[in-house]
């Protein structure tokens, strides 16, 4: 069995030869992270909100006082 020649090259894809405007490129990739950052705030307020909405969403005077039953309930086994 004889060696197989391998090529001495692979073969690449051309970088892009045109000039990027770096200003430009800078500011797509600051509005997307100003973007990013604006999204996870308004997924945070959204959470408070709802975990503030169940938590305080009771009877306005509180719990009823529990009853006879309600005691006989607990103490069963």
């Amino acid at each position: 069995m004889g060696a197989t020649e391998q090529p001495t090259r692979l073969p690449t894809i051309a970088a892009n030869t045109q000039p990027a405007d770096d200003r430009a490129t800078e500011r797509n990739g600051r509005l997307r992270m100003a973007l990013i950052l604006l999204e996870a705030l308004l997924a945070l307020i959204l959470f408070v909100a709802i975990v503030w909405w169940t938590m305080f969403s009771g009877r306005p005077k509180g719990e009823l006082p529990p009853t006879e039953k309600d005691d006989l309930d607990d103490k069963a086994p």
